[in-house]
């Protein structure tokens, strides 16, 4: 009996992850759901661009990579413990990449809540910017390609979020990159909010096919 009850226990907790992991989490109506999964976990610009990228950056390290534990989850976010922290670099508003523990994909968030309980262990909690990321190069005017990364992006939004590297954006720039065969030109991009070295910022998507 015991081996069954843990098993429907493993199955409902996996079940709320599944649900909150995925691309399109359920609107923030419901109380946060108590859980335990394990993170990797990255932080920074350069280092969440890696970990999306891995091929083409020489900045991906493996070893800088830290395990979490998720403590709770919701649709806006969740908490987590920090066993063992590498480094200084935790701090409010730091921009971080998290991968749920057998999957793919990294999600993509920023501290929003901090407590040390030790300089090397703590509790943080984490507002999910977004569960689907894409890195890319953005093209301005004719200066070299500067890496972003897309959150949630779609070829249909009429709106983009996106990360840049601090100090990069110049108020009025657009931005172009290609996808597949159509290149997209993000207009009237503006800042939203800006962390030590990240910006992210909103623009207005503008598709069209290669060529035109």
């Amino acid at each position: 009996h015991l081996s069954i009850r843990r098993q429907r226990q493993m199955c409902i907790r996996d079940s709320h992850l599944a649900v909150y992991w995925s691309p399109k989490p359920p609107e923030r109506q419901h109380p946060r759901h108590r859980v335990k999964s394990r993170l990797n976990v990255t932080s920074g610009f350069q280092a969440v661009y890696a970990a999306l990228d891995p091929a083409s950056s020489l900045d991906f390290d493996q070893g800088s990579i830290e395990n979490w534990i998720v403590e709770d989850v919701s649709a806006g976010g969740f908490g987590a413990s920090i066993p063992q922290l590498k480094g200084e670099w935790l701090k409010l508003d730091a921009l971080v990449a998290l991968q749920p523990e057998g999957g793919s994909n990294w999600i993509i968030g920023l501290i929003r809540r901090l407590i040390r309980d030790t300089p090397q262990k703590g509790s943080v909690g984490i507002q999910s910017l977004a569960m689907t990321a894409v890195p890319v190069k953005l093209h301005a005017g004719m200066s070299g390609g500067e890496p972003a990364v897309l959150l949630s992006y779609s070829i249909d939004a009429v709106e983009v979020q996106f990360l840049l590297k601090s100090g990069v954006h110049v108020p009025g720039q657009n931005y172009e990159f290609d996808s597949g065969d159509k290149s997209v030109v993000l207009m009237q991009a503006a800042v939203v909010e800006q962390g030590e070295d990240y910006e992210l910022l909103k623009a207005k998507q503008m598709v069209r096919e290669t060529g035109e």
